[in-house]
């Protein structure tokens, strides 16, 4: 199945206020006579607005193109890079790749030179795509990882959101549904975190790429539908028209070609008329397929043979060559000038070299024709033995290349699920002294914490998800969303209708309508709200009880024994509870893996009893000395077994 590609876009120019308003009010304030800097940042926002808003590809180029101008003439450096940038994306969008290609390393050198880590990510990520459209999936994702590597320095959560969805997009091509479908999942929640609509927009249509390809199609139109509100809501034509791509090649999946006709030919014409050329290659295969299907074999015919010419407009081997120029010409730039100057060297001497052998054959021709013989058939046997160890290679460079991805995706997972949890900057800024013991079992863990101030309060949550490993990484992605929806966005603060509330989006979330099997995949944890004010904690638990340890008396709080998921007892309210705290109070939380530890001199479980015991022996003691005490038991008890869960302690003192 043919497939569209909906990457997500760098956008430069002014990150994170681009494009609020419309097209017509920023002309508005076009003036002829601005100085120079101004018409530039006008004509820049009016350029880009005419392709995020409007997604009128030659009016936004013809915008941009006259910023392009005023920044080489001002020779301001960061606004010739976005420039560059800018003008890049959108003359990509009309399938120009060499002048993208150009356009990109350009920025890139200037970015580098001016060392903005900002405008490097976005020039890394606009190389990518080129690669991704031209179907170089490996080194399309060699440029998004380095680009990945900076947004994570940066905490930049949108642009994790549209990495991860570009990333999601190669192993789509590679035909990796499920681990594609993974990055599209965690790039929705990023894009919505981060109140992204373009973003969220453009994930949601990836989605329903997948499922349409694992043969889900109901799940599909759902993602198609929710993209389609959000681009006509904006007006923007360009990605209507994708959007509506998406559908007319969803109805041809399912065999109805009456509706894959009249959408894909409405798309056709939404896309003409704003010059998008990839777009239009796309949906001339729909609608020949779809003609196809109603016995139309003269339209369909015609629609074929306008996608191949269209097509090969631009896979033409000059546009190939030319964007591999161009990166060779970058990659000449970045070596030193006396690399060059030896490379020229050798040449000489080479020419050298064969003028000498060319005056020898004048004297020598016998010889050397018996030299050629002789050559030959050792050059024979060399490039046989040559042919065999390059088929070698070749397998051993595909092994250690699906051993990359398979370890770069949980790596990934793992930077996504640092960031998501409780900042070190957040919990020293709200907790008097505390520490935190986390120790995922494999590289990503299914226990997390995560913490929010609300108004004169502070609420902490330990949960520990179903699984660990990356279905229980996946799993804390999804519950700490919907922690930080419900605290954050609906004001929810008392701990027992935040669970009521997290229930009951986790079970809509696992369990969508017209589902076969039913998930009961969920979370046990404890939320502890903490009211400095009148010195008292509100708690609510699933599962999971929580210590206080005061006057070196162990103090249980026992938690509601049901989940937060899918349970029979989903329907019970969970309980809200409320202790009065005393100055030096320890209150410790924790998941069930450090009691849950095999180990010892009979390899049996550490446990409960034994782990509240400890906690008393310890509480007087300075917090960071508790955390490496309860460190050091751990992996003494552990010995050389292998930990058997995730394991996550966390201590505060009032």
């Amino acid at each position: 199945m043919r497939k569209l590609f909906r990457l997500i876009a760098f956008a430069c120019f002014f990150h994170g206020i681009l494009f609020a308003q419309k097209t017509d009010s920023l002309k508005r304030l076009y003036i002829p006579n601005l100085p120079d800097t101004q018409q530039y940042n006008i004509i820049s926002q009016i350029g880009m607005s005419y392709y995020f808003n409007d997604g009128q590809l030659d009016s936004s180029l013809l915008y941009l193109n006259k910023a392009k101008t005023i920044a080489n003439k001002t020779g301001i450096l960061k606004n010739k890079v976005n420039s560059l940038l800018n003008y890049a994306l959108v003359v990509r969008e009309k399938g120009s790749f060499e002048k993208a290609m150009e356009d990109y390393f350009e920025a890139l050198k200037l970015a580098e030179k001016a060392n903005n880590e900002k405008m490097i990510a976005s020039a890394y990520s606009g190389i990518a795509v080129v690669y991704s459209f031209q179907k170089d999936q490996i080194k399309a994702r060699e440029y998004f990882n380095k680009a990945l590597e900076i947004a994570i320095r940066l905490k930049d959560e949108k642009k994790l959101g549209s990495l991860n969805n570009n990333i999601g997009l190669t192993y789509m091509d590679d035909k990796n549904y499920p681990l594609a479908l993974e990055y599209m999942l965690a790039a929705l929640e990023l894009q919505k975190q981060a109140k992204n609509d373009n973003g969220t927009a453009a994930a949601a249509e990836n989605i329903g790429l997948i499922y349409d390809n694992l043969g889900e199609f109901k799940e599909s139109m759902k993602f198609y539908t929710q993209a389609y509100k959000i681009w006509t809501s904006r007006n923007d034509v360009y990605s209507t028209a994708i959007n509506l791509s998406y559908m007319a090649m969803h109805f041809n999946l399912i065999k109805d070609y009456t509706r894959a006709r009249d959408t894909a030919i409405k798309a056709l014409s939404m896309a003409k008329s704003v010059g998008a050329v990839t777009t239009q290659v796309d949906l001339h295969s729909y609608i020949s397929d779809t003609y196809s299907g109603l016995k139309d074999f003269e339209k369909a015919l015609y629609h074929f043979r306008k996608n191949k010419e269209l097509s090969d407009s631009l896979k033409s081997d000059e546009n190939i060559k030319a964007y591999t120029e161009t990166q060779l010409k970058y990659s000449f730039y970045k070596q030193q000038l006396q690399d060059s100057l030896n490379y020229v060297m050798k040449v000489n001497k080479k020419e050298e070299q064969l003028k000498s052998e060319k005056t020898i054959r004048y004297f020598s021709f016998g010889a050397i024709a018996v030299f050629i013989i002789l050559l030959f058939f050792l050059l024979k046997g060399y490039r046989e033995k040559k042919a065999a160890n390059q088929i070698i290679l070749h397998q051993k460079n595909l092994v250690e290349e699906k051993q990359k991805e398979i370890i770069d995706s949980i790596t990934y997972a793992k930077r996504i699920q640092t960031a998501l949890l409780a900042s070190d900057k957040l919990l020293q800024e709200n907790l008097r002294e505390h520490f935190v013991l986390f120790r995922p079992k494999d590289i990503v863990a299914g226990d997390f914490y995560w913490a929010a101030k609300a108004e004169d309060k502070f609420i902490y949550v330990t949960g520990d998800c179903t699984g660990h490993g990356v279905p229980g990484a996946f799993m804390s992605l999804l519950n700490t969303s919907i922690l930080s929806e419900t605290i954050k966005e609906k004001k929810i603060t008392r701990p027992d209708l935040i669970l009521n509330t997290v229930r009951k989006e986790i079970i809509n979330a696992l369990n969508p309508e017209g589902s076969v099997e039913e998930s009961k995949d969920g979370m046990d944890c404890v939320v502890i709200v903490l009211d400095r004010k009148n010195n008292l904690l509100e708690y609510a638990g699933a599962n999971n009880p929580f210590y206080i340890v005061r006057n070196n008396e162990l103090l249980i709080y026992k938690p509601d024994k049901m989940p937060v998921g899918k349970s029979h007892d989903d329907d019970t309210p969970f309980t809200y509870n409320r202790v009065a705290l005393e100055n030096n109070d320890m209150i410790y939380t924790f998941s069930d893996g450090y009691a849950d530890q095999f180990g010892g001199t009979k390899g049996k479980k550490f446990k409960y009893l034994q782990f509240g015991e400890l906690l008393v022996t310890i509480n007087e003691k300075m917090i960071s000395e508790q955390r490496n005490i309860l460190e050091q038991t751990f992996d003494s008890w552990k010995g050389d077994l292998q930990q058997v869960d995730d394991v996550c302690v966390i201590g505060v003192r009032v």
